[in-house]
């Protein structure tokens, strides 16, 4: 556990001639210096004409975000059209960089993006990040930025491999030398970035949004969650502007969205998705522009062309079903911090989506025939994994239909098999877990590296597991979840596996304490699943809703990499009566994890 001392977060210092309140903002770097900062943004001025390393708050941060709203007052409704990335253009782009950008531009573009893409592509880091990088040199040195880090991860890594000491000294001199370059293209990026906070056109918020998406994923490979989280917050923001600005700003022209904002805002929404379901259900981006006030539910095909396709749509039900669950909390328990303003009742949600998702069912059925033939070893990953993602989605659904009619987490008890087949399919992963491992062979330098940065910028197995693990109490198959989590071959956006299956551990520890004895799992009803390790195969008593948390929100800790915390929920109960108590309440228990090593 982190010591206290560093959780109480001192804010004031003794000087020489008497008490003095320390400054608490302005940036790290104006802070260290002791020096007055003007916390311009998004690096401070002092820093940038001295040419210091701003290392505050990045493009968004402490202060508020000094460009968004001005953004969206004067967005322009012309999109610029950016030229295909082709040879010639990257042959043009390496002529203008240096030799270390070139060749982790190259890192960039042959194996980052190839694994930022996830298993079912993205136009964004496929195509999109590319075209603008060529002209836009916000985006090609946060690009370059986010390669050499990785780069440095790597030599970092094969020190720990261990070796000959020679070779050990080069890595380590090698990853230093990646860190530092990453660091000296980030601020380069914020540099060039920060004229496109006064162009006010519809390119510059375009611009602003790629960038802050490379800066996400460099600050989640860095372990700086909060920071990530700034900028996925503050990119929303800009997406709810491309999205809605027309009627929000009453501009004669509604703002038509071309291919590149859909990718944006569908790149966007997906880091969003996960960081709701790892603080679910109540930690949600606290952006007053991003409310919704009424349900979006998409038009359903009869059938999809592409994998892709299928995806985005099941995503758009994924958020209304989010959204369902919100509101329903907000009815039924009242402990959300943010009110939520919707024109129907949870009620009539329920009654539009449920034959939305029966129908993306029978649609995605129907298309199997067509689309998995076309589909790469890799991509065909995908068609088990939206199964998984729909059944999580399905839970979810109905679990909040009982929730809104007075049902309990006993609930929960009867979507086993569900809960089961979530796992099952998982373990898919797990045999072919190899076509998600992207082999690359040596480093330059000489210098053996590992087969690449396990990291994705998409949605995986992590996010179905980790629900599993929390909301099913039969005890063997949530330990089955958690084992199935130390084996996730990748880090998905914001989660890796370890760290997945430590909140889960711990979250199953605080609810199981002082009802089972230790080491007693439930014996799998088919005989499909051995027990975990070190537990024995005997019956186990169903866990009583007095013991059941109804809410668990994760925090990732910025100083404490590897460790973090959860805060769980549950109705108070008398003690002495075994009822529950008549001025309602709840019971909030936080406790730390560590990381689970693999």
């Amino acid at each position: 556990m982190p010591p206290n001392k560093e959780l109480a977060g001192t804010t004031t210092e003794q000087s020489r001639t008497g008490r003095k309140t320390r400054v608490k903002s302005g940036c790290a770097t104006c802070k260290s210096r002791r020096v007055k900062c003007d916390e311009g943004r998004p690096a401070c001025e002092r820093c940038l004409e001295s040419g210091r390393v701003c290392e505050g708050y990045g493009i968004w941060g402490g202060g508020g975000n000094a460009y968004g709203s001005d953004m969206r007052k004067f967005m322009s409704i012309v999109s610029h059209a950016y030229e295909p990335f082709t040879r010639q253009r990257l042959l043009a782009l390496r002529s203008r960089a240096s030799s270390d950008e070139g060749t982790c531009f190259d890192f960039f573009r042959n194996r980052t993006s190839v694994k930022l893409r996830g298993m079912f592509g993205s136009e964004f880091w496929e195509t999109i990040v590319f075209q603008v990088s060529s002209v836009e040199p916000a985006v090609l040195h946060a690009a370059i930025a986010l390669a050499s880090l990785q780069r440095s991860n790597e030599y970092q890594e094969s020190v720990k491999g261990g070796g000959a000491i020679s070779t050990l000294s080069s890595a380590a001199d090698a990853a230093v030398k990646w860190n530092r370059f990453a660091l000296q293209q980030y601020n380069k990026a914020i540099v060039y970035l920060k004229p496109h906070f006064s162009a006010h056109n519809h390119r510059s918020i375009q611009v602003t949004l790629m960038t802050c998406m490379i800066f996400t994923c460099i600050e989640i490979l860095q372990g700086q969650y909060t920071t990530a989280h700034k900028h996925v917050q503050g990119g929303l923001g800009l997406v709810y502007s491309l999205k809605v600005s027309g009627a929000t700003h009453n501009i004669n022209a509604m703002l038509r969205m071309d291919s590149m904002d859909l990718s944006l805002v569908e790149a966007f929404s997906r880091l969003k998705i996960q960081s709701q379901l790892f603080n679910f259900p109540t930690s949600y981006f606290k952006d007053k522009n991003s409310e919704e006030t009424h349900m979006h539910l998409p038009d359903i095909p009869s059938s999809f062309a592409t994998l892709q396709e299928a995806r985005q749509i099941l995503d758009e039900l994924f958020g209304a079903v989010i959204q369902l669950n919100r509101a329903v909390a907000i009815t039924n328990h009242g402990y959300l911090s943010l009110p939520l303003n919707l024109t129907i009742n949870p009620a009539e949600q329920a009654a539009q989506l449920l034959p939305a998702l029966t129908t993306w069912l029978y649609s995605y059925n129907a298309s199997l025939p067509i689309i998995e033939p076309k589909l790469t070893p890799r991509s065909s990953l995908g068609v088990p994994l939206l199964r998984i993602y729909y059944v999580m989605i399905s839970i979810i659904f109905s679990t909040c239909v009982d929730q809104f009619t007075g049902g309990n987490e006993m609930v929960y008890d009867t979507y086993t098999p569900e809960f089961a087949s979530i796992v099952t399919q998982a373990l898919t992963f797990s045999a072919d877990g190899d076509i998600l491992r992207i082999k690359y062979g040596p480093s330059t330098q000489g210098i053996s590296t590992p087969e690449g940065q396990k990291f994705t910028a998409d949605l995986g197995i992590i996010a179905p597991l980790f629900y599993a693990a929390v909301k099913c109490r039969v005890p063997w198959l949530r330990r089955q979840a958690i084992s199935c989590l130390l084996t996730a071959p990748h880090r998905e956006a914001f989660w890796d596996g370890g760290l997945a299956a430590a909140a889960a551990q711990k979250i199953m520890d605080l609810e199981e304490r002082g009802f089972y004895e230790a080491g007693v799992v439930e014996v799998s009803p088919s005989g499909g699943f051995p027990p975990p390790q070190g537990h024995s195969a005997r019956a186990a008593a169903t866990l009583p809703e007095t013991h059941r948390f109804h809410e668990v929100q994760v925090l990732l800790e910025d100083k404490y990499q590897g460790a973090g915390r959860v805060v769980c929920r549950r109705k108070r109960m008398d003690s002495e009566l075994g009822v529950w108590k008549q001025d309602g309440g709840w019971e909030v228990i936080e406790d730390w994890f560590n990381l689970l090593k693999k």
